[in-house]
C-alpha cells in the first residue's frame, strides 16, 4: 500500500508539472488535479481499511479427521451481526480475505459437534489473523469432558474416598452394582458380594441412611446407576465415636450413595418373570421417592438363585446363633450354591425426614424362606504323625428356613446442642433341619477302621428383640462433648430333634467289627441370652487441636443353655431321661471398662493413642451339678493410630475371651466319631495387630493406587488338640499355646488407571498374604503354613447403547505345608476370571454373555485338577421408544460344566491345619429360560437411557 502510495503522488507531481509557462491551461486543470487527488485519497483509505484477512483450518483431533463444510463466521463483537462467512474445503481449511479493521468474533458450527467460539482484532501491525489447527470436540464427549474436569473421577475427603460417578460409563438400566464393578480398588464377585481395597464391605447406606436395614444386596441391585451421583468409601464407626473422632473398635467398611437432585423425586422399578423346564423365578421391586421421604418394596420367588434381591442370611435379620456344642445341627438360612434351592422374599421399607429435618424415622420389615435339597459327597485326608486317615462321606438333606423381621430408627434433634436416636427390632424365625448321612474311613493301607449310618431331624424356633438408645450433647465450648449410649439383646431358642446313628468300630484286620455303637435319642434344647450395655464418653478439649477421651462402659452378659437327652422305652416312646448326655449351664460375664484416649488434630493430619483397661467377671454354673466355675480377667486395649489424609499407620491390641462352646466341659453324643471337650481352664488370648493403608490419587482420579499391608501375633493363643485313636474316632480340645505364637502377614497392591482412551480402564494388583498356627495332633505339636500369593488384571470399556467389555483375571499360587508331615505338601496354582460381554445390536436386540472360570492345581491330598467354565448369554429384544419393555431368553450354564466341588484346607488358628478335604454336590445346572422385563423409571421427568 505504501508503493501504491508513492506511485500516486509521482504521478500527481508529473501532470502538474507540465507546461508550467501555460497559466490558462494550469487554470482549466486545477480542478482536475484536485478532483484526481481526491479520488486517489480515498481509494487509498478504502484499500487500507479493507486489506485484512483471517485464515485456519478445522478438525477433530480425537477422531484424526479434518472436517468439511464447517460454517465459519466472522461477527462484530459489539452486536454479533455478520460481517463474513464461509464453508471450509475438503481439507478443512478456510480463509476469509477483505475484512475491515476492528474487533471480532470467529463462531465455528459443525452438526453433533459443541460451537467454537474466539474473540480476534485486525488492524495496523495484525492484518492476517492465522487461527491455525482449531480442534472441535463432539458434545457427547464435551459432556464428559466437564464431568471429569469439572469433578475429580475420585479424590479424598477426610478419610473417606469419593468417587464421581459422572466419570464411569454405564448402559440403560444397569444398577449400582454394574457402577461398582468400574471403581477402582472395588471388586464385585459373581455373587454380588463387595471387596473395597482388600476388606469386604459389609453395609451399603443410601443417603446416609439404612435401606432395609443393613442388606448391601437391596441398594446395589435396585437403585439405578443413573440416579448415582457420588459414591463414598469410608470405616463407618459408632455413633459415639463418630462424634468424638476417636476409635472405638466398632469399624465396617461402608459404601454410601448419594443421589443426583433430580433423581429424588419420582418414581422407579423393575418386575421380571422367567419360566424354564423344572425352572422358575419372579421379582418386582417399586420405589417412591420424594425429597424427604422414600418407600419401598420388593418381594421374590425362584428356585435359580438368580433374583438377587433380599439375603436369607441370619445377621441380616437380627438373629444371633445360640447352638452350643451338644445342640443338633440346625440350618441357617444361608445358600452357598450347595444343593437346588426354593426362596420366596419380600419387603417394605419407608424414611422420612421432617420439621426442618430435626427428626427422622427409618422403619423396615423383612421377611423370607428357603427351602434347600441336596446331596453331597465329601473326601477327607487326615494327616497323622504315623501316617494318614482317609474318610468318605455320603449325604443327603432337605433343610428349611423362614424369618420376618421388623426394625425402627427414630433420631431427633432436641436443641441445636443435643440429639436423640432411638432404635427398636423384634425377629421370628423357624428351621427345620433333615440329615442323612453315611460315612466310611480306611487306614493308609485301605484297611477299614469304622464306619457310621446317622439320621438328624430338628426343628427349631427362635426370637430376638433389641433396643438401643443414644444420647449426644454438645456444650458451648468447642470440642467439649457428653454422649450416652444404651442397649440390650435378648435372645431365645428352642429346638426339638431326633438323633439315630449307628456306628462300627473295627479292629486291625478291618475284616469284621470289634465293637458297635447305636444311638437313638430325642433332644430338647432351650437357650436364652441377654446382652446389656452401656457407655458414657466425655470429650475435654486441652487446646485448639488436643483433646482428651474418656470413657466408662458396663456390660452384662447372661447365657443359659439347657440341653436334655431321652431315650426310647418302647419304638418311638422317648420317655427314658439321659443324664449323661444332658446339661445345663448358666453363664454371667460382668465387664467394667475404662479408657482414655488423647486425640490431636491439625488441619489434615489426625493423631490418637491411648488405652481401654477391662475388668470382666465369667461365672459359669452347672446347675445339674451345682459346680461353679468363677474366673476373672483383666484386659487391656492399647491404641496408636495416625492418619494423614489417605495415609494410616495404627497399633491396636485386643484380648478375646474364651467362648461358652470352648469352656464348657459337655457331655456330647451328637456325632460320636468326633466329639468335643470344653476346657473350663482357658486364659483369654491376647492379638496385636499392626496396620498400614496408604492411597495415591493422582491426574484428578485418572490414577489410583492403593497399598496396605496388615500384621498381627496372638500371645497365649486358643487352638486345637486333637486326639485320633486307632478305630478313627476323634477327641478334640481347646487348649492354649504356651511358647508359641501364631502369625498373620497380608501385602497388598492394587492400581486402577483410565487409559487415553476415556471409555477404556484398566487395574492391576498384587497380594500376598500368609498366616503360621498351631495346633496339637495325638499330642504333637503340628505347625502350619498357608502361604498365598495372587495377582488381579482387570480390563473394561464401555460405550454407551453401543457395547460393554469386561474381564478380570485373578492367578494365585498356594504354599500349604505341615510339619506333622513335611512331604505332604499342598501347594498348587489357581486362576479364577470373570468377564462380561454385553452387544446392542439394530432393530433394539441385545445380546448379555457372563463368564465365569476356576481351576485348582492338583495336590498331594486332591489328586486330580479342577477346571470349570460357566457361561451364560441372554438374547434380548426391547419395546416402546422408552425400550423400558424387554423379552429375554436366557441359557443359563451354556456349556453345562457346572460342577460342584468344594476343596478345604482346613485354614485358620483354631482349625487342624493337617486335615484337607473335598465335597462334590448337587447343584443348578443348564437351563433355558424365557422372561419379560419390565424397567420403569419416572424420576425428575421423562426417563433416561443413558448417562
Amino acid at each position: 500500500m505504501e508503493n501504491d502510495r508513492l506511485v500516486s503522488i509521482g504521478c500527481g507531481a508529473v501532470i502538474v508539472n507540465t507546461k508550467i509557462d501555460n497559466l490558462l491551461e494550469i487554470k482549466r486543470s486545477m480542478k482536475f488535479i484536485f478532483l484526481f487527488l481526491m479520488l486517489n485519497v480515498f481509494s487509498m483509505t478504502m484499500l487500507a481499511q479493507n486489506g485484512y484477512s483471517i485464515k485456519g483450518s478445522v478438525t477433530d483431533t480425537s477422531q484424526h479427521i479434518k472436517l468439511t463444510s464447517a460454517s465459519v463466521s466472522v461477527l462484530h463483537s459489539e452486536d454479533s451481526t455478520i460481517v463474513k462467512f464461509t464453508l471450509t474445503k475438503a481439507d478443512g481449511s478456510f480463509s476469509i480475505a477483505n475484512l475491515p479493521a476492528g474487533a471480532f468474533m470467529l463462531l465455528i458450527s459443525y452438526h453433533d459437534y459443541a460451537d467454537h467460539s474466539e474473540q480476534f482484532n485486525l488492524g495496523p501491525g495484525n492484518a492476517v489473523k492465522d487461527f491455525g489447527e482449531i480442534n472441535m470436540m463432539l458434545k457427547s464427549r464435551l459432556l464428559q469432558e466437564i464431568a471429569i474436569n469439572g469433578t475429580p473421577a475420585v479424590r479424598m475427603k477426610g478419610d473417606t474416598t469419593e468417587y464421581n460417578a459422572g466419570s464411569y460409563k454405564t448402559q440403560p438400566n444397569d444398577r449400582v452394582e454394574d457402577l461398582l464393578r468400574q471403581l477402582p480398588g472395588v471388586q464385585v464377585d459373581e455373587k454380588g458380594n463387595i471387596t473395597a481395597r482388600g476388606k469386604q464391605v459389609s453395609r451399603v447406606l443410601l443417603e446416609g441412611e439404612e435401606f432395609f436395614g443393613d442388606d448391601p444386596s437391596l441398594v446395589t441391585k435396585n437403585i439405578r446407576a443413573d440416579m448415582v451421583n457420588k459414591v463414598q468409601l469410608f470405616d463407618k464407626r459408632s455413633d459415639q465415636a463418630a462424634l468424638t473422632g476417636v476409635d472405638d473398635g466398632a469399624k465396617e467398611r461402608t459404601i454410601n450413595i448419594t443421589l443426583k437432585e433430580d433423581k429424588k423425586r419420582g418414581y422407579f422399578g423393575r418386575s421380571d418373570g422367567g419360566l424354564a423346564a423344572g425352572y422358575y423365578q419372579g421379582q418386582v421391586m417399586f420405589n417412591a421417592f420424594r425429597s424427604k421421604q422414600k418407600f419401598s418394596a420388593y418381594g421374590t420367588i425362584g428356585n435359580t438363585n438368580r433374583t438377587g434381591l433380599g439375603s436369607l442370611e441370619s445377621n441380616k435379620y437380627g438373629i444371633t446363633p445360640l447352638r452350643q456344642g451338644d445342640m443338633l445341627e440346625s440350618f441357617n438360612g444361608t445358600y452357598t450354591g450347595e444343593g437346588l434351592p426354593s426362596t420366596k422374599t419380600g419387603g417394605l421399607h419407608y424414611d422420612k425426614r421432617w420439621g426442618g429435618d430435626k427428626q427422622y424415622l427409618n422403619m423396615n420389615y423383612k421377611i423370607g424362606t428357603i427351602n434347600v435339597t441336596g446331596t453331597k459327597n465329601t473326601r477327607i485326608q487326615n494327616n497323622l504323625p504315623g501316617g494318614a486317615i482317609y474318610t468318605g462321606m455320603a449325604q443327603e438333606n432337605d433343610n428349611t428356613n423362614f424369618r420376618h423381621k421388623l426394625d425402627a430408627t427414630y433420631q431427633a434433634a432436641l436443641s441445636p446442642s443435643s440429639t436423640l436416636k432411638l432404635g427398636v427390632s423384634g425377629a421370628l424365625a423357624n428351621s427345620r433341619t433333615g440329615i442323612g448321612s453315611t460315612t466310611r474311613s480306611v487306614k493308609d493301607n485301605q484297611a477299614l477302621l469304622n464306619t457310621q449310618a446317622r439320621n438328624l431331624a430338628n426343628d427349631a424356633d427362635q426370637a430376638a428383640v433389641s433396643l438401643n438408645a443414644l444420647w449426644n450433647r454438645k456444650f458451648q465450648k468447642a470440642g467439649r462433648t457428653m454422649s450416652f449410649a444404651f442397649s440390650q439383646a435378648y435372645n431365645e431358642l428352642q429346638a426339638r430333634g431326633y438323633l439315630y446313628s449307628l456306628n462300627s468300630f473295627y479292629g486291625s484286620s478291618g475284616a469284621a467289627p470289634d465293637s458297635t455303637q447305636t444311638i437313638d435319642q430325642y433332644k430338647l434344647a432351650d437357650a436364652t441370652s441377654l446382652v446389656t450395655n452401656g457407655n458414657l464418653t466425655w470429650s475435654e478439649p486441652f487446646s485448639r487441636n488436643l483433646a482428651l477421651v474418656l470413657n466408662y462402659g458396663l456390660n452384662m452378659n447372661s447365657n443359659t443353655s439347657d440341653s436334655r437327652s431321652f431315650n426310647p422305652s418302647a419304638p418311638g416312646r422317648y420317655d427314658l431321661a439321659d443324664t449323661v448326655y444332658s446339661n445345663n449351664f448358666k453363664r454371667n460375664l460382668l465387664s467394667n471398662q475404662a479408657g482414655a484416649v488423647f486425640s490431636y488434630h491439625k488441619g489434615k493430619t489426625v493423631f490418637n493413642f491411648g488405652s481401654r483397661v477391662s475388668r470382666i467377671s465369667d461365672k459359669q454354673t452347672d446347675l445339674r451339678s451345682g459346680r461353679v466355675y468363677d474366673r476373672w480377667y483383666w484386659n487391656w486395649n492399647p491404641q496408636v493410630v495416625y492418619q494423614n489424609r489417605s495415609f494410616l499407620l495404627g497399633y491396636e491390641g485386643s484380648a478375646r475371651q474364651p467362648t461358652i462352646d470352648q469352656l464348657q466341659p459337655l457331655k456330647v453324643n451328637t456325632d460320636p466319631l468326633n466329639i468335643l471337650l470344653g476346657n473350663p481352664g482357658l486364659k483369654p488370648s491376647y492379638t496385636s495387630s499392626f496396620v498400614y493403608e496408604h492411597q495415591l490419587i493422582l491426574g484428578s482420579g485418572a490414577f489410583v493406587v492403593f497399598l496396605s499391608s496388615a500384621y498381627s501375633f496372638i500371645n497365649n493363643a486358643i487352638t486345637t488338640s486333637i486326639a485320633t485313636d486307632a478305630a478313627g474316632k476323634s477327641v478334640l480340645r481347646y487348649v492354649n499355646l504356651e511358647d508359641k505364637k501364631p502369625t498373620s502377614l497380608s501385602v497388598a497392591m492394587e492400581m486402577g488407571k483410565e487409559l487415553t482412551d476415556p471409555e477404556m480402564r484398566i487395574g492391576f494388583g498384587l497380594n500376598m498374604d500368609g498366616d503360621n498356627y498351631y495346633n496339637l495332633t495325638n499330642k504333637v505339636l503340628n505347625k502350619t503354613g498357608l502361604w498365598n500369593y495372587a495377582g488381579t488384571i482387570s480390563v473394561m470399556k464401555t460405550a454407551v447403547k453401543k457395547y460393554g467389555f469386561r474381564l478380570s483375571v485373578y492367578p494365585g499360587y498356594v504354599v500349604n505345608q505341615s510339619s506333622v508331615q513335611n512331604g505332604a505338601a499342598n501347594n498348587g496354582w489357581s486362576v479364577r476370571a470373570d468377564g462380561s460381554l454385553n452387544l446392542y445390536l439394530p432393530g433394539k436386540m441385545q445380546v448379555d454373555a457372563t463368564a465365569n472360570y476356576r481351576f485348582q492345581e492338583r495336590t498331594q491330598a486332591f489328586n486330580q485338577d479342577f477346571s470349570r467354565l460357566l457361561l451364560t448369554t441372554t438374547f434380548t429384544r426391547k419395546f416402546f421408544k422408552s425400550e423400558d419393555l424387554s423379552l429375554n431368553l436366557t441359557v443359563n450354564d451354556l456349556l453345562n460344566q457346572n460342577k460342584g466341588i468344594a476343596r478345604s484346607t482346613g485354614s485358620g488358628p483354631q482349625s487342624a491345619g493337617n486335615i484337607f478335604s473335598q465335597t462334590e454336590y448337587n447343584t443348578i445346572k443348564r437351563y433355558f429360560m424365557l422372561s419379560v422385563v419390565w424397567d420403569f423409571n419416572r424420576m425428575g421427568g421423562p426417563p433416561s437411557n443413558a448417562k
